[in-house]
């Protein structure tokens, strides 16, 4: 038996928005990050303050035991915000961050709670750090250059 590859055309089927079947629900009731992630995102926000700046937390789950992990800071923009596409935020510290992991690859929201405002851009403000979770232990390179979701070196899989 060989393997197939379905091809699905956007032509094919349209998805009916008003159809309210599908429900993202959360799996807990509490929601809190470890002790050692919670202090990394603490001294982020610390070294990196910004009242009128966009944070943003992407996870990359490459490995069962590996995660690359982005902490992101840059100048508020509306125009950036309509762009992207998060489905959820995360609070630490008075700081809300905006969560990307892949999912909003697949699923797309009204963003009918999303409140924009007017763009307050004092300078070109941008900070990133990146976070390897490896079997447990976090590695923090500051200035992180990587593309979130994609390493500089190459991945080799199982």
């Amino acid at each position: 038996m060989s393997d197939q590859i379905l091809t699905i055309s956007d032509k094919e089927r349209k998805i009916d928005s008003s159809r309210h079947d599908f429900i993202l629900s959360p799996t807990y009731t509490t929601l809190l990050p470890n002790d050692k992630f919670d202090s990394i995102v603490f001294y982020f926000i610390k070294e990196n303050p910004c009242d009128d700046c966009i944070y943003e937390l992407y996870a990359d789950k490459i490995y069962p035991t590996k995660t690359i992990i982005t902490l992101k800071k840059r100048v508020y923009n509306v125009e950036y915000l309509k762009k992207k596409n998060p489905l959820f935020t995360v609070n630490f510290y008075q700081k809300s961050f905006f969560v990307y992991s892949g999912v909003e690859d697949i699923f797309s929201g009204d963003k009918k709670i999303m409140n924009y405002r007017a763009d307050n851009i004092k300078e070109n403000v941008f900070s990133q750090w990146g976070i390897i979770l490896d079997s447990g232990k976090y590695t923090v390179t500051k200035n992180f250059e990587d593309i979130p979701f994609f390493p500089s070196t190459p991945v080799r899989f199982r």
